[in-house]
């Protein structure tokens, strides 16, 4: 979440970690799957035209399949 101004404007952006592949049931592949205990690394490209900010933070939100 990027803080845009003073006033409390935002603007969100997203990513996903790099992690191993998986196939779901579904047939569904991912290549975002972390097993427990493991590390994921990520990056953010914020593009020149999303404009300035004068902050940010991130939030890591994950869901769990069995």
């Amino acid at each position: 979440v990027f803080r845009k101004n003073w006033s409390g404007e935002t603007k969100t952006l997203t990513t996903f970690a790099r992690g191993t592949y998986h196939t779901f049931d579904s047939g569904i592949t991912t290549d975002a799957t972390l097993l427990p205990g493991s590390i994921g690394a990520f990056e953010l490209y914020v593009p020149h035209a999303f404009g300035s900010f004068i902050g940010y933070s991130y939030v890591i939100d994950w869901e769990e399949y069995e």
